[in-house]
């Protein structure tokens, strides 16, 4: 119920806000944006990369509806590396172990264009809406 403030126009009665509503949807939406990374980073991979750092903005609509990705991408080095092991152990003893850092490269524009037009369909988002670095 309202009651009339001098100050600020209205003040609310806090007693009839049912505070349990408000936390379920809260948690609510927590479980769909980490369910909604998940998603993204396993269908990056599908792709042959590597999905880091994924930045969402999501609506407080009644739907949640996506409204921007930020991501960091990599290309997925490691079947390559492995490949060039086996064939450079045959002529030569490898010992260094591969770093994480190794085993990621950047993305060429193209690339980005191409993941951008795939990510923009799969998520019904503006592609300008999606940036990768």
């Amino acid at each position: 119920m309202n009651y009339p403030n001098r100050e600020f126009g209205y003040a609310f009665d806090y007693k009839l806000i049912d505070w349990s509503d408000i936390v379920l949807m809260n948690n609510i939406k927590d479980i769909y944006e980490s369910s909604l990374r998940n998603d993204i980073k396993a269908k990056v991979a599908a792709k042959g990369y590597n999905a880091k750092n994924i930045k969402l903005e999501i609506e407080d609509d009644e739907e949640y509806t996506l409204k921007k990705i930020d991501i960091e991408i990599y290309k997925n080095m490691e079947k390559d590396k492995k490949d060039i092991e086996t064939i450079q152990n045959v002529d030569i003893n490898i010992s260094q172990k591969s770093t994480e850092n190794d085993m990621q490269e950047k993305l060429s524009e193209k690339d980005k264009r191409k993941l951008k037009d795939y990510l923009s369909g799969v998520y019904e988002i503006d592609e300008k809406n999606i940036n990768i670095n």
